[in-house]
């Protein structure tokens, strides 16, 4: 599902053995689904990258931090999704990578 209103739902082919968690991205109706969680662990399944891509377009068109998103991974696990932005959308300015490397960085959970 993809739509202003009601956000962005995905999750990996299930049938492949690539389903985790259901990503959400609210919509502009800020409504939550059956299930919904404040978190996604996508288990580095193929759709991985997809969800990390919707989470730096996120940021970069609301032009501002990733805010309440929590990452256990570091920034090198993030360059897929970077990857594929800039392939479906535009490259990144190197001010707009390094406040996504910053944001990601600060949002690690520390030990």
């Amino acid at each position: 599902m993809l739509n202003e209103t009601e956000g962005i739902r995905l999750n990996g082919f299930e049938a492949a053995g690539e389903a985790y968690e259901t990503f959400h991205l609210r919509g502009t109706d800020g409504s939550n689904y059956p299930g919904m969680a404040e978190s996604c662990k996508t288990d580095n399944k193929p759709y991985d990258e997809v969800v990390t891509a919707i989470l730096i377009a996120a940021v970069v068109y609301s032009r501002s931090s990733v805010g309440g998103v929590m990452s256990d991974c570091n920034w090198s696990h993030w360059s897929p999704g970077i990857h594929l932005f800039e392939m479906a959308v535009r490259p990144l300015t190197e001010d707009e990578k390094i406040a996504l490397e910053l944001d990601v960085e600060s949002m690690r959970p520390r030990p």
